[in-house]
C-alpha cells in the first residue's frame, strides 16, 4: 500500500501533465471523427420533369435524414445545402408511388437514410379561375372609435392549382389585425384560402399573393360598418354540403346610439330556405335591423350566394390483376408490375365501407396468343361499388408475358 502511494506522489505534477496530455488528443480524435447523425430540419421535396398543365400532390411535403460527415462538417451544415426531389417525367393525371433522392452539396457528406423514402403523388389537372378578395379585421381599434370601412386595391384574384381543390374555393381572405388605431391607415396584407372549418388550403398559388386595403376609423357612436349573418333553414340533399355562403354587400353601415352600437357586431337575415338543394342558388332576402339602429344604405335586402359541393372524398386500394379467356394451352408467366393502385371517389362513408375484397381487376385475353403484350387498363376491367366512381388507376398498363403451360 505504502509502495503505491509513493508512485502515486513521486513526480506526481508530471504524471498529471501527461493525464490532461492524453484527455486533449482523444477529445482532438473524437471530434474529428465521422459520425451518423439525425439532421435536424427537415428537407422540402420539389417535384422535376412534371408535365406542362399538371401540378403534384403528395401525402408528405418534406423529409428527414441520417447523414454521416466529421463533426467540423456537421456544424456548418444547413437545411438549403440538402435537395430533396421526385422525378415526375412522364406521368400523367393519376396517383403513383415515387422514390424521393436527396443530394447533397458538400463532398464531405454522405446520405445514410431518407424518411420517408417514397411518397404517395397525386398528379392533377392545373386550372385557374378568378375569385373575389374579402377583407377580415382582427383585433380592436382604440377605445371608442370602429372600423367603419374597408376598401381593397383588388376586388379579384386569380387562383391556380390541382383541379379538385382549386374548384371547391369561392373567395381569398386578407387577415388585417387592429392593433388600437384611431385614424384611418393603409396596410398590406397577404391572402390565403381557408376551408369551411378554418384550415388554411396548401397546394395553390394566389396571383398577386397580397392587397393593399385602406381601412377607415371612426368615432363609435357615429356609424359602425358591419357583418352579414345569413340564416338558413332545411338541409340540402344527401351527399350535398354548403361550401361557401357569400353576400352582397358582404357589410353594411350601422348607426344609433353608442350603447346599441357597440353590442351589435352584425346583422342576420331571415331565413333562405336551402331544402333539397343540389346546386348553387342566388337568393335576395332581407335584413333584420334591431330596435334603435338604422341602416345607412337602402332597401334593407341583400343577395345571398350558396354554392353547393358534392361530400367527395378519395381512397386509395391495391389490387392484384386478374385474368380470365386464356386460352386452353397458355398461362400469365410474368406480371409487371405485380398490383395496380385504384384511386375511387365518392362519400366518406361509403368508402370507409369497402373492402379489397369487394374489388376486382379482371383482364380478359381472349384475344391474345403466346407472347410479351404491354396491356392498356381501362375503367371497364375494375369491378367495384355502385355507390363510388373510379377517380383513377396506377400504372395505366401491365406488361404480360403469356407462355405455354
Amino acid at each position: 500500500m505504502k509502495t503505491i502511494k509513493n508512485f502515486l506522489l513521486r513526480d506526481w505534477r508530471a504524471k498529471l501533465l501527461t493525464l490532461i496530455g492524453a484527455v486533449i488528443l482523444w477529445a482532438t480524435v473524437a471530434a474529428n471523427q465521422s459520425g451518423i447523425v439525425s439532421f435536424p430540419g427537415k428537407i422540402p421535396i420539389q417535384y422535376s420533369n412534371i408535365k406542362d398543365g399538371l401540378v403534384a400532390i403528395s401525402d408528405v411535403d418534406a423529409v428527414q435524414i441520417k447523414i454521416s460527415a466529421e463533426s467540423t462538417v456537421l456544424r456548418q451544415l444547413k437545411e438549403e445545402n440538402f435537395t430533396a426531389t421526385v422525378n415526375l417525367s412522364n406521368l400523367d393525371t393519376g396517383t403513383y408511388q415515387k422514390g424521393i433522392d436527396v443530394s447533397v452539396n458538400k463532398d464531405a457528406v454522405k446520405i445514410i437514410s431518407v424518411s420517408p423514402s417514397q411518397a404517395t403523388i397525386r398528379i392533377e389537372k392545373k386550372i385557374s379561375k378568378d375569385v373575389p378578395v374579402r377583407i377580415r379585421l382582427d383585433g380592436k381599434t382604440a377605445d371608442e372609435f370602429i372600423a367603419s370601412d374597408t376598401v381593397a386595391n383588388l376586388a379579384e384574384v386569380k387562383i391556380s392549382g390541382p383541379e379538385s381543390i382549386v374548384k371547391t374555393i369561392s373567395e381569398v381572405i386578407a387577415p388585417i389585425k387592429l392593433g388600437g388605431e384611431n385614424t384611418d391607415f393603409e396596410k398590406t396584407a397577404k391572402l390565403f384560402a381557408y376551408t369551411a372549418n378554418g384550415e388554411e388550403i396548401k397546394n395553390i398559388t394566389i396571383s398577386p399573393g397580397e392587397i393593399n386595403a385602406k381601412i377607415r376609423v371612426s368615432p363609435a357612436g357615429e356609424a359602425k360598418t358591419v357583418g352579414i349573418k345569413v340564416n338558413t333553414k332545411g338541409n340540402t340533399t344527401a351527399g350535398f354540403w354548403i361550401s361557401s355562403i357569400t353576400t352582397d354587400p358582404e357589410v353594411v353601415t350601422i348607426s344609433g346610439s353608442r350603447v346599441k352600437i357597440s353590442s351589435t357586431k352584425y346583422l342576420e337575415t331571415e331565413d333562405i330556405d336551402i331544402s333539397g338543394l343540389a346546386e348553387n342558388k342566388s337568393f335576395t332576402t332581407d335584413l333584420i335591423v334591431p330596435s334603435g339602429l338604422k341602416i345607412e344604405e337602402s332597401p334593407a335586402q341583400v343577395k345571398v350566394q350558396v354554392t353547393v359541393s358534392r361530400n367527395q372524398s378519395t381512397k386509395d386500394f391495391t389490387l392484384t390483376p386478374k385474368f380470365s379467356a386464356i386460352g386452353n394451352n397458355l398461362n400469365v408467366s410474368s406480371s409487371d408490375p405485380a398490383q395496380v393502385v385504384l384511386t375511387l371517389s365518392g362519400n366518406q362513408k361509403d368508402l370507409d365501407a369497402i373492402s379489397t375484397d369487394q374489388l376486382t381487376l379482371d383482364i380478359p385475353l381472349s384475344s391474345y396468343t403466346q407472347g410479351n403484350y404491354e396491356i392498356q387498363l381501362k375503367n371497364e376491367f375494375f369491378h367495384i361499388p355502385t355507390d363510388v366512381d373510379i377517380d383513377s388507376f396506377a400504372p395505366v398498363s401491365l406488361k404480360l408475358t403469356l407462355s405455354l403451360k
